[in-house]
């Protein structure tokens, strides 16, 4: 009967213990933001000057991405593009043989921050 008491109160010890572990072995680098596991592929928005005026920016998995802008809630120009996406920097190539670079300071998954020249712009993920 003791031995068989015994191994139940070793058997909770050793369960309680494996617990206690678990909890408090996770350590606060998993609450980090490792911004080389966020994707630009998809589509993002920046609103600028009204609900109505706003950028669309698609990046396809192949490298290709299209721009559409939108003026009072209609198309006011689209391009279509190829791009490059390396350690948070940004380069658009354009078909007319522009290039724009920009570096991406992501807030979550579903939002990033770009800086053009002096003007700071909100993309969220749609």
């Amino acid at each position: 009967m003791k031995t068989k008491n015994f191994f139940n109160i070793l058997t909770i010890s050793s369960l309680l213990l494996f617990i206690t572990f678990s909890l408090f072995s996770c350590s606060k680098d998993d609450d980090k933001v490792n911004e080389n596991d966020f994707s630009l592929i998809g589509t993002w928005k920046y609103t600028f000057d009204g609900p109505g005026d706003y950028v669309l920016l698609t990046f396809n998995v192949d490298g290709t991405g299209k721009s559409v802008e939108f003026d009072n809630g209609k198309i006011d120009g689209d391009e279509s593009f190829m791009y490059s996406y390396v350690e948070n920097i940004l380069t658009v190539y354009y078909e007319d043989g522009d290039k724009e670079t920009v570096i991406i300071n992501w807030k979550d998954k579903n939002k990033f921050i770009t800086s053009w020249y002096d003007q700071v712009d909100t993309w969220i993920r749609q």
